[in-house]
């Protein structure tokens, strides 16, 4: 399946896609904040190792240029609760960043999610801190529905503030791009 925006592709991953997804770890890994997350190696045989499991996984998803067909963004459709809601999480190289990538190929996939899932919302968490990877949530008109406080995953001992926010299929319904 492969869904389409003006300058993106958006498809499953494929066993050759890792080297961008090494790109992608990497560029997660020198995130200020990379600590709340799991650590994800970056060395070669990880990234053909992911990519070959991703490639079997129609839950993950590979958000692509349509003009040199590179994976730019990583997105994973967790799961769906008791109460229909979609839990999703993404990992944009931030080479990429601050070009509406993110914005263009995530509303792509909500629009699939409610379309076709049927989901009654979709949420997501993250370092409430994150202003770069919360930015384009909000402007998918998600909104914080909780904050709290998690331990770093790097055992560092630190703690974050994180949040999730949601938006539902009737306030999707409402938004106006």
């Amino acid at each position: 399946m492969i869904l389409e925006t003006e300058r993106l592709m958006i498809r499953h991953f494929k066993e050759d896609d890792w080297k961008d997804f090494q790109e992608i770890a990497i560029s997660k890994e020198q995130s200020a904040y990379a600590y709340a997350d799991f650590t994800w190696p970056t060395d070669e045989n990880s990234a053909k190792n992911s990519c070959s499991y991703m490639a079997t996984d129609n839950d993950i998803w590979a958000i692509t240029r349509k003009e040199d067909g590179k994976v730019i963004c990583f997105v994973n459709f967790n799961g769906i609760n008791d109460e229909h809601i979609l839990d999703v999480g993404h990992v944009m190289n931030m080479e990429y960043g601050k070009q509406g990538y993110e914005f263009e190929g995530l509303k792509r996939l909500y629009e699939y999610a409610f379309e076709t899932l049927g989901v009654a919302g979709i949420k997501a968490s993250w370092a409430k801190g994150d202003i770069e990877k919360l930015e384009p949530l909000v402007c998918l008109g998600m909104k914080t529905i909780v904050e709290w406080v998690g331990d770093a995953f790097d055992n560092s001992g630190r703690a974050y503030e994180g949040c999730t926010m949601m938006i539902t299929r009737d306030e999707w319904k409402n938004n106006i791009f």
